[in-house]
């Protein structure tokens, strides 16, 4: 429903807020799913494409990838490091030492041991392999070690990496058979994971076998649990409403359904957790000599709209007020930084700004300096992004602002946004699970030097940032927030809706995270 500016593909995945869902039993006769401990069907949208862990960039990639392999630290449903493969671990300014548990194998009998772990990592930290988690998750150019004598891996980096456990936590860990033959790893699974991939057809469906062995997930969670399905199968399924139907039928388990089709769901009385993804984002131009690099222009374009009317519309309905923009769950930090620091709303709030800024209304428009105010609005063509941009431009030609709107699928905006340069402000928006990933496209240099699209130049928010990177997780969190909240005070940014994205579950239990769902959390219900 939403186009965004686009990221790594483990940045952009779908949105989801890590809560249980529990559903009702599946149909018990026909093709419907089994009862406890048989197989459960979950839908994908699109086929994963290489289930790579280390070079996979779809998010159904992402989702099937979590099932087969483990990390060696897990974040839990409370945003909290806990351990997974790793028992333990200390940091130390750039630098964090693992020490490795002894129980965990691979699908094929062998060992996980500090050398093939640092392998990974290092294959990761390396530019040189294209990794879209590097840069993301692992710091660029780390160094890794290893001892197996001591069971240890010691990741160093050159410069503070603030959520290094963080982003360890998405590294997966292949299995030396894995490495040895990387080839493979598009179509087979090589890990510690609880499931084993065990049949895949493309562009249809790809089932995983569980592992009944498998007893060092997080906290102790092993396949053992009651409920735990035998098998899991990812269907694919490209259209909403034939999800919509076999959801209905009883013939999958768990699909996510956020376009119309969620209506007839929940007159089906199918339990749902409504999750978020960031749907309304405002960005301005503030490279010299564009309109919108003058505060009293942002400031009258925000005070134009009622960002409450544009939330209803861009999200069909299915808004919750934005309270920041890092949203992808398990979130590392939390906080407030939009209310209270956006202006006041109504036309003639935006014509004082105006005339604050010096500006002056003529039979023409508004002029400064005999430039006429106009503004060139790219957004996406999605339905309810061209209806709110259509709303958006109404409002501040009403103004007596002149636009050009301009509608364009996401690889044409992003050349426009990191290329050509040729906008003033843009609906498409940011998503990302660490504020930290937030600094290259709100700090820096801009295109073509760096990814700092809107030429943003706040001292504020790059005094905070800096000292935030140089505190380890959540430790910085409060300075984070500031920093964040310094750019959406001087309408650098403004974000001003979620959306609510519902998956919906029938005769499971499970939780999802931005990545999908968390594989040991998955249970029948009945």
């Amino acid at each position: 429903m939403s186009q965004r500016v686009t990221i790594p593909a483990a940045t952009v995945a779908l949105s989801c807020v890590l809560a249980a869902c529990s559903a009702g039993d599946a149909d018990p006769g026909g093709n419907g799913p089994s009862g406890p401990g048989g197989p459960v069907t979950v839908v994908v949208s699109s086929d994963p494409g290489s289930l790579d862990p280390h070079k996979a960039v779809t998010s159904a990639a992402g989702q099937l990838v979590a099932f087969a392999y483990d990390s060696l630290v897990h974040v839990d449903e409370e945003g909290n490091v806990v351990p997974a493969l790793a028992s333990a671990w200390t940091e130390d300014g750039t630098s964090v030492t693992f020490e490795l548990g002894d129980q965990a194998t691979c699908a094929d009998g062998s060992k996980i041991t500090p050398s093939l772990v640092a392998e990974n990592l290092s294959f990761v930290a390396d530019p040189e392999n294209g990794s879209p988690l590097n840069g993301l998750y692992m710091p660029s150019g780390a160094e890794v070690t290893a001892s197996d004598e001591d069971g240890t891996v010691v990741v160093e980096t050159a410069e503070p990496f603030p959520f290094l456990l963080n982003g360890i936590a998405q590294v997966p860990i292949v299995c030396q058979s894995g490495l040895d033959d990387r080839s493979a790893l598009e179509r087979e699974t090589h890990g510690t994971g609880p499931f084993v991939l065990t049949e895949s057809v493309v562009d249809d469906h790809y089932t995983y076998t569980v592992r009944e062995d498998y007893t060092w997930g997080p906290d102790g969670a092993s396949t053992s649990a009651d409920g735990t399905p035998s098998a899991v199968t990812f269907k694919v399924v490209p259209d909403e409403s034939t999800a919509a139907n076999l959801l209905i039928s009883g013939e999958v388990n768990i699909a996510t359904v956020y376009g119309p089709d969620r209506a007839r769901l929940a007159g089906q009385d199918l339990p749902h957790e409504d999750l978020q993804n960031v749907a309304g984002e405002f960005f301005f131009n503030e490279e010299d000599g564009r309109p919108t690099s003058d505060l009293s222009v942002r400031t009258a374009l925000v005070a134009a709209l009622d960002l409450e009317e544009l939330a209803d519309v861009v999200t069909d309905g299915n808004a919750v007020p934005s309270t920041g923009m890092v949203t992808l769950e398990p979130t590392a930090c939390s906080g407030d930084t939009v209310t209270g620091n956006l202006p006041d709303s109504g036309l003639d709030a935006a014509r004082a700004a105006l005339v604050d800024g010096g500006w002056q209304e003529g039979p023409d428009g508004w002029t400064k300096d005999g430039q006429l105010l106009e503004v060139t609005f790219v957004h996406g063509t999605d339905k309810p992004l061209a209806n709110a941009a259509e709303l958006t431009a109404a409002r501040w030609e009403e103004l007596g602002v002149r636009v050009d709107s301009v509608a364009k699928d996401s690889s044409s905006l992003s050349e426009i946004l990191f290329s050509t340069g040729a906008w003033d402000v843009t609906s498409n928006s940011l998503q990302v699970q660490f504020p930290s990933q937030l600094v290259p496209f709100l700090s820096g240099p801009a295109p073509a030097d760096g990814t700092n699209f809107a030429h943003l130049d706040n001292k504020e928010y790059e005094r905070l940032a800096a000292e935030a990177s140089a505190m380890p997780g959540s430790s910085g969190c409060d300075l984070w927030i500031e920093a964040e909240a310094a750019l959406v005070e001087n309408l650098d940014v403004v974000p001003y809706a979620n959306l609510t994205v519902p998956v919906w579950g029938r005769g499971v239990e499970f939780r999802e995270t931005a990545y999908g769902i968390d594989p040991l959390s998955l249970r029948h219900s009945g």
